[in-house]
């Protein structure tokens, strides 16, 4: 699908069904992050996370280029995991438990990843969270 022939069918859905639109919004969130993820670790495309760290160290050892592309489907789990929460919480009563779980997963993830990747690679310099996160932005990694 084409990305003009997805934005309007967002566009229509947030026109029609503007509730359903921001209540589905998590779950086209992840299941889209879940897709592009996924697709980096086809077709001989160097895995986001893989991306991501040889932007931030110029060059990877042959361990941390395995370790990131594993890293990669990892989060492929999660956002999919994410997907399926989101898929619960867009027919609950209540969305603040399912975005605060969402989160909180994620967060989890992300910042038990820095604890493991130090504890793991202790001869390699990390990243603080907060300069991987700006240096995600400037890349634009997702694209």
């Amino acid at each position: 699908m084409t990305r003009a022939v997805f934005a309007s069918l967002l566009v229509s859905l947030a026109l029609l069904w503007p509730e359903w639109f921001f209540r589905s919004l998590p779950l086209l969130i992840h299941t889209a992050l879940a897709a592009v993820f996924l697709r980096s670790l086809f077709g001989g495309r160097e895995a986001i996370i893989t991306r991501i760290a040889r932007f931030d160290r110029g060059t990877l050892s042959s361990e941390l280029e395995v370790y990131t592309r594993r890293l990669t489907s990892v989060w492929v789990g999660m956002l999919a995991l994410l997907s399926l929460i989101s898929i619960y919480f867009l027919f609950a009563e209540h969305l603040v438990g399912g975005y605060l779980l969402c989160y909180s997963l994620l967060g989890a993830l992300f910042f038990g990843e820095q604890i493991y990747r130090r504890l793991r690679f202790p001869h390699y310099t990390n990243s603080s969270p907060w300069q991987l996160i700006r240096r995600i932005r400037e890349m634009g990694a997702l694209r």
